[in-house]
């Protein structure tokens, strides 16, 4: 685990786990690190009330979130890392699915410095996935308030027939 960072962490879940199991596959690895999952207290301190479970992974010093919700997965982490993150994410998603597809990069409409960007993944001819990224406006010095939050949510698609009588 020793070069293993939040953001290479967070990218090798979201490319390797996520995204394949959205697609009806195996996790392709395990996480380079190992998470501990968290009781309902301790998810309700992290102020998620949505049902679902939660684990928390220690990198150097730095708490990962994943949380695994219906359709969704959500990643999220703070600190100097944060602004590597999306870097980490594009590479290692495009280079299991380079079909990623960038939809929309606007700034955050509630935070400052902040940006939000989706990507759309078509899977199969069943499944798709879209990201939605929250992360920090490039080009300011890193600090510790850093943020960096992904979440991957699992769509199936109409079948041929169904789309067509629409």
């Amino acid at each position: 685990m020793a070069n293993v960072t939040p953001s290479v962490l967070v990218a090798q879940i979201v490319a390797n786990a996520c995204i394949p199991l959205v697609a009806g596959e195996q996790a392709r690895t395990q996480p380079p690190a190992e998470g501990i999952w968290l009781d309902d207290a301790q998810r309700k301190k992290l102020g998620i009330q949505t049902p679902g479970r939660t684990a928390a992974y220690n990198v150097g010093g730095t708490s990962v979130f994943l949380d695994l919700g219906t359709n969704t997965s959500t990643l999220w982490f703070g600190g100097r890392d944060a602004r590597n993150a999306l870097a980490a994410l594009e590479a290692e998603v495009k280079r299991t699915r380079p079909n990623l597809a960038q939809i929309k990069d606007d700034a955050h409409p509630g935070i400052g410095g902040v940006r939000l960007r989706n990507y759309t993944l078509d899977l199969n001819k069943e499944r798709l996935a879209q990201l939605e990224v929250m992360y920090m406006t490039p080009g300011g010095a890193p600090s510790d308030d850093d943020k960096f939050k992904v979440t991957v949510y699992a769509y199936g698609k109409l079948p041929d027939d169904a789309a067509k009588k629409g």
